[in-house]
């Protein structure tokens, strides 16, 4: 592990074991063993990272996994992948303000959550309604324009 992660890793001691296809198995390690001193050469740390006693996950010696540290925490939105909107390079939603008034806004989205959620860095606030039907967001747009000029 890189040394710049060392203390955060030591202090927090929770990773994610990934395996399988595409990473579609995982489990929370039991334990974490950081050890005291660092590679000469790479300046890393070696971790020793253990199974949950039980291991029924069919892990053996040699078997090749991706580990995650967790390194710190924060808050973070989160929106039904389904609302997310991509045209061209605009990546947005659709946002029904106060007034009923639906419109498209621009956001900028982090990494996806179980496949059914995303997150949202920038562009949403918490508490804003989304649409998570974009389809029948724009036919509603349509809708009310035409009913307006007329």
């Amino acid at each position: 592990m890189p040394q710049r992660y060392v203390h955060e890793v030591r202090a927090l001691k929770q990773a994610q074991i990934k395996w399988g296809l595409v990473d579609t198995q995982q489990v929370a390690s039991d334990s974490i063993t950081v050890y005291p001193y660092a590679d000469g050469a790479s300046h890393g740390f070696r971790v020793r990272v253990g199974l949950p006693s039980a291991n029924g996950y069919g892990l053996y010696p040699g078997m090749l996994v991706k580990v995650g540290f967790v390194v710190g925490e924060q808050e973070l939105l989160t929106i039904p992948a389904v609302a997310v909107v991509r045209r061209s390079e605009l990546t947005g939603v659709y946002v029904v303000d106060d007034q009923g008034r639906i419109s498209l806004r621009q956001i900028r989205t982090g990494h996806p959550y179980a496949g059914e959620r995303v997150g949202v860095t920038a562009g949403l606030s918490e508490g804003e309604r989304v649409v998570t039907d974009p389809v029948e967001a724009v036919v509603e747009l349509k809708r009310r324009q035409a009913g307006a000029h007329q």
